[in-house]
Formats: structure tokens, sequence, C-alpha cells
């Protein structure tokens, strides 16, 4: 009885809260739980000891279960509604700029775009100019505030929180938990697997030399490599570390941690790799903290070699450049060592900077800058207090969330919600702020829009057709 009372009770509440409003699935949900507690009375009270329920006419049931059934409808059509105008929405701009590609003759006579995806780490929303920092932080970042009064400014731009799983998700379009990437991967770690589909299979597929320089952090087992994931060249620090191994061999010279000489070591710790498409991983040099320094002056002036080749062979190019700019610990290089007034982390924004106007700078110089589309992005929020000390000298090595609560690794909105900038000239507005909510996921699949490679992907990443031009009633989930 106390059950019947307690389930009654519920239902009328939330009748009463909403009075003459379908409540859908709660109201279903209660009504239900009142019905089941019925029955449970039925089989536990003797049966002179039942109360009757009031006799409710078959046409009242029918109208009631009816009505369940439209409120489940309009729950239905609501989520896809939802869902499909948050997709629509944060491709807007972009699906604007890929019907310009496929129809404008100018484009039609350059050919394919090239794509510079420039990715920093553990930079925060609010480390750099446009999004509240720059100057006022103390690290002045004129080239990016430029970057954004030339492209398009994502407000809600949402990653994962961590190395590895943003990166995955990038590279497959899929949340990272999918190919078992959720976490990140630590030195001999297992990685993305041979036959999952990426990124760089993508561009490859679509007729585009690939090069990646900098911090894969999806696996250095020969199946997890970048070369066998579309990737023509790959040149950076060890694919399954990130970039504080170069404080390995340092750290365990101070602690004692291993009896070895210093040369053995570095023989042995974190190098800087190389491997084409078909051929193994050499080793270049021993990652140490001097290297660190020097690493994102040296990425860059690989990734401008490789653009000034393929545009003079006259090919289409992905660029993928995930370079230190953000991760502890941020030493920068002599050129912008003590240049901010924060530190090495405000150092490292305006050498970051810097580069990014470097490669705007090359592509203009190449004469293909309104033929590239241009990405600059971070892969999480920042790092905070766990690593504000690491290689710093005392000032704080961590970045800002801007107006979000959180840093690196957490659930907060802090640590998934960062900076991104797109810039494309004559295809993209300049000077554009979208609100749109937009996942790091959806790169793949905007990209592939504009290469029309559906048949190339697996389907769950493929565009779907809108039914609506078809004069077709959006009335079920697709």
């Amino acid at each position: 009885m106390q059950k019947v009372a307690e389930a009654r009770a519920r239902l009328a509440a939330a009748a009463m809260a909403a009075p003459g409003a379908a409540l859908g699935h709660e109201a279903g949900f209660l009504q239900r739980e009142a019905d089941e507690a019925v029955g449970q009375r039925h089989a536990v009270v003797a049966p002179e000891q039942v109360v009757k329920v009031p006799h409710v006419e078959p046409a009242v049931r029918q109208r009631r279960r009816r009505h369940r059934w439209q409120c489940k409808a309009i729950n239905r059509r609501g989520h896809t509604m939802i869902r499909n105008r948050l997709f629509s929405s944060g491709l807007s701009v972009l699906a604007a700029a890929a019907l310009m590609w496929a129809t404008a003759p100018a484009m039609a006579q350059q050919g394919k775009p090239n794509v510079v995806f420039m990715l920093a780490d553990n930079v925060g929303y609010g480390d750099l100019g446009p999004y509240g920092g720059g100057e006022l932080r103390g690290a002045p970042t004129p080239r990016i505030d430029q970057l954004a009064h030339e492209g398009l400014r994502l407000t809600q731009f949402l990653v994962e929180p961590a190395c590895t799983p943003s990166r995955a998700a990038l590279m497959t379009g899929q949340y990272s938990i999918r190919n078992g990437l959720s976490l990140v991967i630590l030195p001999g770690g297992s990685g993305i697997n041979k036959r999952t589909f990426t990124m760089g299979d993508l561009f490859k597929s679509a007729g585009y030399v690939t090069a990646l320089f900098g911090k894969w952090h999806l696996g250095k087992d020969p199946q997890s490599l970048p070369t066998t994931h579309g990737f023509d060249e790959y040149y950076g620090i060890s694919p399954d570390e990130s970039w504080d191994s170069a404080m390995y061999v340092s750290t365990i010279e101070l602690t004692h941690s291993i009896s070895a000489p210093n040369k053995l070591l570095l023989e042995k710790g974190p190098q800087i790799v190389e491997a084409v498409a078909g051929g193994p991983l050499r080793t270049v040099e021993p990652y140490t903290p001097e290297v660190r320094r020097e690493i994102d002056n040296t990425l860059v002036a690989k990734l401008i070699d490789f653009m000034q080749r393929q545009t003079a062979a006259g090919k289409p190019f992905f660029l993928y450049l995930p370079f230190s700019m953000g991760h502890e610990p941020n030493l920068p290089s002599a050129q912008f060592q003590g240049k901010s007034r924060i530190g090495q982390y405000g150092d490292k924004m305006m050498e970051g900077d810097y580069h990014v106007g470097q490669i705007l700078d090359a592509l203009k110089e190449l004469g293909i800058d309104e033929n590239t589309l241009f990405v600059f992005a971070s892969d999480n929020g920042p790092s905070g207090h766990v690593v504000r000390e690491v290689g710093n000298h005392g000032t704080p090595d961590m970045g800002s969330p801007g107006p979000f609560r959180g840093e690196l690794g957490e659930v907060t909105e802090g640590s998934i919600r960062t900076f991104c900038f797109i810039r494309w000239p004559r295809q993209v507005k300049p000077g554009t702020t979208s609100y749109a909510m937009f996942s790091i996921m959806d790169f793949l699949p905007t990209f592939a829009r504009y290469q029309c490679q559906d048949a190339d992907r697996p389907a769950d990443r493929r565009r779907r057709p809108d039914r609506r031009a078809a004069g077709q009633e959006r009335n079920r989930e697709p």
C-alpha cells in the first residue's frame, strides 16, 4: 500500500508541476511504476485485503497509450532536430566554404586545397589574445590576433581531456574510447590499431602528399606508426612519448634511480626519430632539454621545407604539425627566453605566436595562401597546479582556462573547451566568430566532405543524406 501511495503521489506531483503539458517519458515512467506497485500489492497482499483500483474504460486506456507514444515521438524528433542543428550550425561556415570550393571556377583551376593543421599542446582557452589572454596575460600574441581577424574563431570548440584521447579523436573522427585510447599512452604502451581509419588515410586516398612533424602519441608499434596510417613523412619525438620525456635522463641522474653513465642513459633514453612510408623508425638524436628548447624551430623549418617541395612539384599536401607550445616543461628557445612578463610559459606562448606567423608568411611567399586551409587549435585545456613548477625555476608553468574551471585531465569545462581558429582566404569570412558547438572529432568528416570521400570512409563517419531535400519527412531517427 505504501509503495502504491508513493508512486501515485510522485505521478500527481509531476502532473501538478506541468499542468496540461505532455510529461513524455517521465509521466510514462511514473505511471508504470505505479502500475508495477499495484501488481506487487496484488501479489503479496491477501485477496480480501486488496483495495479495488477504480475501473478505467478501454477508450481512456487507449488515449493514454496513444499519448505516451506521441510524447516519445516528440522527444525522439526533438533529439534528432537538436542533434542535426548542432551539427549543421557547427559546420555552417565550413560547409559554405566547401560549396564555394566545389563550384567556383577559380578554385577548380587551382585544384585541391592544401591543408595545414597546427595543434598546440595544453594551451588553455584564456591564454591567447583573441580569447582574453595575450597582452592582458603578460604574453602578447600579435600574429594569432591577426589570424583571428583573418578567419573564423570558435568559442565552443570541444576536445577530450588529455593528449592521447584528443589526438585519437582528431585522427579517427571517433570518441577515443572506441579505439582503446581514452587514457594517455605511456612509453611502450599499445597504440592505435592498424585497421583504424585516420585523417592521414583520408588525405592519402584523395591524392594528397602527407606529413606529420611533432608529437604523434598514438603508439610506437609498427602497426601504430603515423607512416602506417597515411602519412608519407614523420619527424618528431618517439611516437609513444610526450614533450616532458626530455627530462627523463636528468631526473634519473638527480634521483640516482639507475646507476649508469650519462652516455648510456642518453643512448637508451628518449630519442628524436623519423620515418617515411613503408620504412622503419630511425633514430636521429637523443631528446634532451637542450633539444627541447629548439624543437619547435626544427619542426617549423621542416614544415616550410615540405611546403616548398610540394609546391614546386605541383602536388596538394596535408601537413599536421602537433608542436610543443604549452606542454611542460615549457623551455623556450634562446630567441624568446625572458620575453614575456610571466616566466617561461609566457615565453613559449610568444614563441608559438611567432611560429604561426612564420607559417602564414611562408604560405604567402609560396603563392598558395588562398588555396590553403589553415587550422590552429589546442588538444585540451591547460596544465595546472600539478606540474606548475616543472622546469620553470619557480614561475608557474601553467596555462589559463579563461572563464572556465578546471585543467588538463579533469572532467570540467576548462579541460575540454579550448581555442580554435580556421582560416581560408576568400572562402571563410574574415573576422567571424561562431558559438556553435564543434568537436575535435568533426574535422575528419568535414575534410572528407570537401573531398567527397564517403566511399573511402567507414560508414559511421560518412555524411548522412538530408532527407528533407528529397521531400521526405524526418519523423524517425536515421
